[in-house]
């Protein structure tokens, strides 16, 4: 995606990009160009917030046992929260492209969290429940479903599915596979996105690294990696000495 909303996906984890931002803040960056010329990859990303009265340092990297990699610290913790294994919908993905009540995605916010994958990435039942509905407002939607969990006194919602797996009054157990990721719908990548709502007020969205019946945790470098991960972040240091990117942030 763009180069600014890649940012703003890292920088959302450490702070209120819409109201923490000052002036004086500085922002340093270190990024490749890929085949695409309007396609970039973040490989470092250093944020200093006046008002936050702190740093924060984002490094690429692909350790063994990684898919895809992710953002960590100078310390080997990943930027990014993930939750459990056990109740996680999707345990491979790219990046989280979205949380809830992010505004770029129109005036009332957005409801879900996105997880950029692949087409096929199976997807799994977050809690034990039955399930609702499936494939509604497909237009929108694509293929979905909706799980009824009495015990959480929720409802988790599956959209933008290439194949669903169960089918409507049918009983899952949590991690159970009911489909598969996909880009059905109103979308512009594949993508899952993955809502929890309240069972009696529906209104009200839960975000899955907050919500007190998922555990979420950060993944950290293994110590068998650490030397090699510090040698990265080093390379990434060399070359912003040379040809980084330096911004300060200035209102207007």
């Amino acid at each position: 995606g763009s180069f600014a909303a890649h940012l703003a996906r890292l920088l959302a984890w450490f702070m209120d990009v819409n109201r923490n931002m000052r002036n004086g803040d500085v922002l340093n960056v270190v990024y490749e160009r890929l085949d695409n010329e309007d396609q970039f990859k973040v490989l470092q990303l250093t944020y200093k917030s006046g008002y936050l009265k702190k740093t924060l340092d984002a490094n690429f990297y692909k350790g063994d046992g990684m898919k895809y990699g992710g953002y960590f610290d100078r310390n080997g913790k990943e930027i990014a929260k993930r939750i459990a294994e056990k109740q996680t919908p999707i345990a491979e993905y790219i990046e989280i492209t979205s949380l809830p009540g992010d505004f770029r995605k129109g005036r009332r916010g957005h409801s879900g969290t996105d997880f950029k994958a692949e087409v096929g990435t199976p997807i799994r039942a977050s809690f034990e429940g039955r399930v609702r509905r499936t494939s509604w407002n497909v237009r929108a939607n694509g293929y979905c479903i909706e799980l009824d969990h009495p015990r959480e006194g929720v409802i988790t919602r599956y959209l933008h599915l290439s194949r669903v797996l169960v089918k409507r009054g049918q009983y899952v157990k949590q991690g159970e596979v009911i489909a598969e990721s996909g880009n059905t719908g109103r979308t512009f990548a594949p993508h899952l996105h993955y809502e929890v709502r309240s069972r009696d007020k529906k209104k009200t969205v839960y975000n899955p690294f907050d919500f007190k019946y998922h555990k979420s945790y950060h993944r950290n470098i293994s110590s068998y990696e650490v030397k090699e991960f510090q040698a990265v972040v080093s390379a990434y240091d060399a070359l912003l000495q040379d040809n980084g990117v330096g911004v300060k942030i200035q209102a207007g």
